[in-house]
């Protein structure tokens, strides 16, 4: 599962949420920690779990079924949860010793009580998909079809945002969100959002002063609704406020910003190495080599205890190791970091690919700088 699809779970605990597709379970929890471990995670991807909670009683809409019979391995008790199955989210903890999210679900009767909430969800199937024109026809017609002060309307149109707003449709996704910000009260968590969302549009268009508005649009909202009890949402808010002043080379703000993100992303436990990542950039702007060093040194510590060895997010801490090695002089250093920068993009990038070309660049510079050393 990505990061992102992860902090969007964390922020719907409560909350109804639907599979797109058929999910086979199984009783046997071992194996399945054991077949996860078995797999390595690519950048911005976690591993999960699910815990699913389901009574046989009192499923009348036959959500699911038991298909021990028809599985390869008859010791094996599977189950078949159908198309479409709905799920209480219940709670999300982060599972330290296998290196894994635990995500605690509950089996829902559709019809009984989330006739609603199916209706969303619908749409978001589609979106999730990545069936665009789908999704935005069905939200459409279900704007025509529910009531202005039905709490799904709003919920519409901040899909219809989203979608905008993944199909690069920038325009029309702002028109949206700005739909969205006429209907909801000032202390509702999804204005919030709806801000946030707003201020990646803008960020995406390079225009800061908009973007960074109403990012603190956002934080205003998140910090009068929830004070210290800070949603992960605000966490992304802050970093990417961080990379703006980054790129206006407003450093010291830009350091404060990602330590804000970072004290955030330190209680849930994600986006951890990326912070420090993030934060050891700004130091080697600021030529504080020694302490860019160890920020990307931490971030590489705390990678390699999630992601694949051969990660590109391990490639590119590796290559800014070797950045502030050869500007410090130490041409040794850089070139073995680089090397193992190369190693990582070599296997999974194309040879064209601009992260091997940047790297076989630095490569040869470095070994030129040892050589006209000797």
């Amino acid at each position: 599962m990505s990061n992102d699809e992860l902090n969007t779970l964390l922020n719907s605990v409560g909350h109804c949420i639907s599979i797109n597709t058929f999910l086979s379970a199984t009783f046997n929890r071992k194996q399945i920690i054991s077949s996860l471990n078995e797999f390595s995670t690519q950048e911005g991807l976690v591993r999960v779990l699910f815990e699913i909670d389901a009574i046989t009683s009192t499923d009348k809409s036959k959500a699911f079924a038991i298909i021990t019979q028809f599985t390869y391995l008859p010791v094996e008790k599977q189950v078949l949860f159908m198309l479409g199955s709905v799920f209480q989210l219940i709670d999300i903890c982060l599972d330290s010793k296998n290196h894994l999210w635990i995500i605690k679900i509950v089996l829902v009767n559709i019809k009984k009580e989330y006739d609603d909430t199916n209706l969303i969800s619908c749409g978001h199937l589609l979106r999730q998909m990545e069936k665009f024109d789908e999704a935005e026809k069905y939200f459409s017609r279900l704007l025509k079809e529910i009531p202005e002060d039905h709490e799904d309307f709003s919920q519409c149109y901040q899909a219809l945002g989203l979608i905008c707003f993944q199909k690069t449709n920038y325009e029309l996704s702002l028109y949206w969100y700005s739909q969205v910000i006429n209907l909801l009260k000032s202390n509702d968590p999804n204005l919030a959002s709806t801000y946030y969302s707003i201020g990646c549009i803008y960020q995406k268009c390079d225009d800061y002063n908009q973007a960074l508005h109403n990012y603190n649009e956002a934080l205003h909202i998140w910090k009068e609704i929830y004070g210290d009890n800070k949603p992960i949402e605000m966490a992304e808010c802050l970093n990417n406020m961080g990379c703006i002043y980054e790129k206006e080379e407003f450093y010291s703000l830009a350091l404060q910003y990602h330590q804000k993100a970072l004290s955030i992303r330190d209680k849930f436990q994600i986006d951890i190495g990326s912070t420090y990542n993030n934060i050891g950039n700004i130091y080697f702007w600021l030529d504080e080599y020694d302490v860019a060093l160890e920020s990307y040194l931490y971030s590489f510590e705390m990678k390699i205890k999630t992601l694949s060895l051969e990660d590109p997010s391990l490639g590119k801490t590796l290559a800014n190791m070797g950045l502030v090695y050869e500007e410090d002089g130490n041409f040794e250093e850089a070139l073995k970091a680089y090397k193992r920068a190369a190693l990582i993009f070599e296997n999974i990038f194309s040879s064209t690919h601009i992260y091997n070309i940047q790297i076989q660049e630095d490569i040869q510079r470095v070994t030129s700088l040892l050589k006209s050393k000797i």
